[in-house]
């Protein structure tokens, strides 16, 4: 191809997870968002509708190619996800997930990379019919996307160093953060009690948002949220009135209302279900807390938007969360409940100027989406030019 020809480069994106509230999930809605229509062509493939991105009536900028799962994933990724990609000719095929590589493609791949926790977590696997299997499938499965990877990319150094040393690859690799949506930014607005209605969420309440998971170590946060409304040095009036909200879905949220009803918690246990953009932002700056005792990380997500939204953070004390918070958030041991109690009574209890605020969102504003989706361009764009001399 002559390089003084310039078009734009078509991107097909595997967009399976752009409907989960969790950090993939606003990876590839920022992406498709945010990228230069100009320069970019995008076609999100996913196996349903993605309302959040097309919006009711569609997004015209952006394709949509809805690939329905007929049987298994490993059927959809290596049969008709390759069988698909071969129709629309794209210039790079991404995969956003973790993973998602079919073995017979033939054009340049972006892979990113956001954790190994399946495989670095002791027994992740146990709750499978077969753990070893899982665990093996899991990882060639990341291997394979690693090994025909043009470019991979990691949401922090500490992925990358996990990547190395537990699989290895070969392409140069890329560290893009994940990023703080700007309604996180907004400062709280009289309409916010209408949308906290229709999530059924009563003020004062302590919000997480990191979704349903058993890493996310939801029940050690119930059952410290127990410990903390039965603290002599609580304020009466919040006692009375606290409640915890925890936003997602999963396989574990009826194990989850199972154990409230257990601790006599009734009414003080909140399911909104999936909460996403404004709506989350909302969810978070409206909230007393936002406690994220996760016990394994790629990012955490969650802990930024907590800061950037004005809203003290108890998190779990993690070598990734430090580096991610710095010195703002009050941190925890995800491993004892009553680290996590102590973390919520502090922060409950504590109060916080201004000046804090404005520090928490100063240090957020450095995560910004706008920037860290400039920096993917430029990958697509170099991937692009190193495979046909595609001009950009």
């Amino acid at each position: 191809m002559d390089k003084s020809v310039k078009r734009k480069i078509k991107i097909v994106i595997d967009a399976r997870f752009a409907e989960s509230s969790g950090g993939i999930g606003r990876y590839i809605t920022q992406i498709a968002k945010k990228l230069n229509k100009k320069r970019f062509d995008i076609t999100l493939v996913s196996t349903k509708n993605l309302v959040s991105i097309q919006g009711n009536r569609g997004n015209k900028e952006v394709t949509q190619v809805i690939l329905p799962q007929k049987t298994h994933w490993l059927f959809w990724e290596q049969v008709q996800l390759p069988i698909l990609l071969k129709k629309l000719k794209p210039d790079i095929y991404h995969a956003a997930g973790n993973w998602g590589v079919p073995i017979l493609l033939s054009c340049p791949v972006v892979l990113t990379v956001h954790d190994i926790i399946p495989l670095t977590e002791t027994g992740y696997f146990n709750q499978s019919q077969f753990p070893w299997l899982s665990q093996q499938l899991y990882y060639w499965r990341e291997k394979v996307g690693l090994m025909k990877a043009s470019k991979v990319i990691f949401d922090s150094q500490q992925v990358c160093s996990q990547i190395k040393a537990k699989i290895g690859f070969k392409s140069q690799p890329a560290i893009i953060p994940l990023g703080v949506g700007e309604e996180f930014f907004k400062p709280k607005a009289p309409f916010d009690k209408v949308i906290l209605a229709k999530l059924g969420v009563t003020k004062p309440y302590i919000v997480n948002h990191g979704g349903i998971d058993r890493r996310k170590n939801l029940t050690r946060l119930i059952e410290a949220f127990a410990q903390l409304l039965n603290s002599n040095t609580l304020n009466e009036e919040i006692k009375r009135n606290l409640k915890l909200v925890i936003a997602g879905n999963g396989k574990t949220r009826e194990q989850l209302i199972g154990l409230g009803l257990k601790l006599n918690l009734n009414n003080r246990l909140i399911f909104p279900g999936w909460v996403m953009g404004d709506k989350l932002a909302v969810l978070v700056r409206n909230a007393r807390l936002d406690v994220y005792p996760t016990m394994a990380e790629g990012f955490g997500l969650p802990l930024i938007e907590g800061m950037a939204a004005g809203v003290p953070v108890i998190v779990s004390d993690l070598p990734i969360l430090r580096t991610i918070g710095n010195t703002f958030p009050i941190y925890v041991s995800p491993y004892q409940t009553e680290s996590i109690a102590r973390g919520m009574l502090e922060g409950l209890n504590k109060r916080y100027s201004k000046a804090n605020l404005k520090s928490w969102a100063k240090w957020a504003r450095q995560f910004s989406w706008g920037k860290n989706i400039k920096k993917l361009s430029n990958i697509y764009s170099e991937v692009a030019e190193r495979r046909d001399g595609i001009s950009v």
